[in-house]
């Protein structure tokens, strides 16, 4: 399952907006809002979306947290952000 804290370490580690994340998501920004807050949980449907678009843009899901995958944005090395420090 995917947590508020991973969507948003992720989408920020992308560099993107909730504008750009949520469309690719299949839903409204102001719903992405709510599940990164922790204001409401993805069902199941959605958290695939969610990691799915995120996986898509080169994201790695960790145990840790995120971490872009070295194939992105001209092949430079990984950067490495712990959800559970993104606060």
């Amino acid at each position: 399952m995917i947590t508020g804290q991973q969507i948003r370490a992720a989408r920020e580690l992308l560099g993107w907006t909730p504008y750009r994340l949520a469309p690719r998501a299949g839903m409204g920004h102001t719903l992405l809002r709510q599940f990164e807050a922790g204001a409401r949980v993805p069902d199941e449907e959605r958290a695939a979306r969610l990691k799915a678009a995120l996986e898509e843009a080169g994201v790695i899901f960790t145990a840790d947290g995120v971490k872009l995958s070295r194939n992105l944005r001209g092949g430079r090395v990984p950067e490495q952000l712990n959800a559970e420090k993104d606060g």
